[in-house]
């Protein structure tokens, strides 16, 4: 039985071969997407807390889900794909709660600012403070 060894050339001309290299190049593209889209998912869940304005309302959160993201990205480039996987989910999970600190926090200042401006109406309305 002869051994025939095919040049590149002629390799990559056969329809079967570009085929199957097609296939293995979109199989090396599709495993890396999804980590990918997670890393996207976790720096938007990140700039939407930093836009609700957890910068000022929940820093201690917000710089929570920044260290988790750099440490899956570190994680990552060390190939400790589930550290990677875990400190994203982290990550996510700081930042929303970043955003929902300050959501609340913002709700919380809104509800103060309505409650004095019911308490001037009262006083206004009905004299309520007038007397000493």
């Amino acid at each position: 039985m002869a051994l025939h060894l095919m040049t590149a050339r002629q390799c990559f001309c056969q329809p079967r071969a570009l085929i199957l290299l097609a296939l293995l190049l979109s199989s090396c593209a599709a495993a890396r997407l999804p980590e990918r889209e997670a890393f996207l998912e976790a720096e938007r869940a990140i700039a939407d807390a930093r836009a609700a304005g957890a910068e000022e309302q929940a820093p201690i959160d917000l710089r929570a889900a920044e260290e988790r993201l750099e440490m899956a990205r570190r994680a990552l480039a060390a190939g400790e794909r589930r550290a990677s996987e875990e400190a994203l989910a982290e990550a996510m999970l700081a930042a929303e709660l970043a955003k929902a600190r300050t959501r609340a926090a913002l709700a919380r200042a809104a509800l103060q600012s309505k409650q004095r401006e019911n308490q001037l109406l009262r006083r206004e309305l009905l004299g309520e403070g007038e007397r000493r």
